[in-house]
């Protein structure tokens, strides 16, 4: 079955341009090229799927890991401290009536206000460390 294209001319099944267009073969003739690694090395640039950019690669993944690990165990305890502070008051407001629900909820609308006070204080003066 021969396709007329546009152009008016016929591709031929098993022509390599019917395997071109229809099958998503390529050319037989690929053109070549070089990388020139003299420029690529100069800028920093070296191939992707080295052993060295692997092994930095896991290395940075290990890092963030740990990095993100500790800070995840510094929230925790700063809001267990910030709890332990509160106890007294919380047991106060136990002792009133207040559901642990409550109490939680109380403690978690204080954080958001003092973390908006500092971060609206920290943006208005960047010359000063908190």
């Amino acid at each position: 079955m021969n396709i007329k294209i546009p152009s008016g001319q016929t591709i031929e099944p098993g022509s390599l341009a019917y395997d071109y267009f229809f099958k998503g073969l390529s050319y037989e003739k690929k053109p070549s090229f070089e990388y020139n690694t003299e420029l690529l090395n100069y800028a920093c640039i070296s191939e992707v799927n080295t052993d060295f950019t692997k092994t930095v690669g896991a290395s940075l993944l290990v890092i963030i890991s740990v990095v993100s690990i500790i800070s995840i165990i510094l929230l925790y305890t700063s809001f267990k401290i910030t709890y332990a502070e509160r106890i007294k008051e919380l047991g106060i407001l136990a002792s009133i009536g207040m559901n642990s629900y409550q109490r939680s909820k109380i403690l978690k609308t204080e954080i958001r206000i003092l973390g908006t006070i500092r971060n609206y204080y920290r943006l208005n003066n960047r010359y000063h460390c908190i």
